[in-house]
């Protein structure tokens, strides 16, 4: 499998940010979440590496909408309803 190309990342670390910078504004605003999404996708990218697909690697690390928007970085379709139960 490919792993994943710079312009990929940035994407997803964009992503990311902007999802945090959004949360931010809310009540329950978790302060140490852009630090654990960013070691998801870490997890995401070794998983690549080692032979997952984009799709399979983000769907084990993301969940909601986060793994929605995750999705649509890369161009892919919305997951559906069996990946966010966890039984693809």
């Amino acid at each position: 499998m490919v792993p994943l190309t710079t312009i990929e990342r940035h994407r997803l670390v964009h992503t990311l940010t902007q999802h945090d910078m959004r949360e931010a504004r809310k009540k329950y605003y978790n302060p140490h979440a852009l630090p654990l999404y960013l070691m998801a996708l870490d997890r995401a990218s070794n998983a690549i590496n080692c032979g997952s697909t984009r799709r399979e690697a983000l769907v084990e690390n993301f969940c909601g909408r986060l793994l929605d928007k995750m999705l649509k970085a890369l161009a892919m379709d919305k997951s559906r309803d069996a990946e966010q139960r966890g039984s693809l």
